[in-house]
């Protein structure tokens, strides 16, 4: 019987920041961010295939095991794979330049990870 190796979050592409700016805060609450920053593990090349893949125009980004946003891409320099992701939370978010958010794709749910990392 073949046995697996155990996923980690370590393992899924990163989106590494570079900088966070917020936004306007809608009448519910809501603040809209701008992400910037770079994708590592998804190579510039197929980087419209899977992040802008088939289906919705947006992806989760994961950080720990319990915090996630929905983003979406506003821009990406296919040259330099320089990013900007938008994204609307209620309060601030624990995101810092220098972290790496891992990329999980819209087929799934932000607290999927959680579930599947937990001890």
């Amino acid at each position: 019987m073949e046995i697996h190796k155990r996923k980690m979050l370590e393992d899924f592409p990163k989106f590494v920041v570079t900088g966070v700016r917020p936004g306007a805060t809608s009448e519910a609450g809501y603040i809209s961010f701008e992400l910037e920053g770079g994708f590592e593990g998804i190579p510039p090349s197929s980087f419209d295939h899977v992040v802008d893949g088939i289906g919705p125009q947006w992806f989760w980004l994961v950080f720990g095991l319990r915090g996630y946003i929905c983003a979406s891409v506003q821009s990406h320099n296919k040259e330099t794979n320089a990013t900007v992701l938008t994204f609307e939370v209620r309060g601030e978010p624990n995101i810092a330049p220098g972290q790496g958010l891992a990329y999980l794709s819209s087929y799934w749910q932000g607290y999927h990870v959680g579930m599947v990392l937990d001890p």
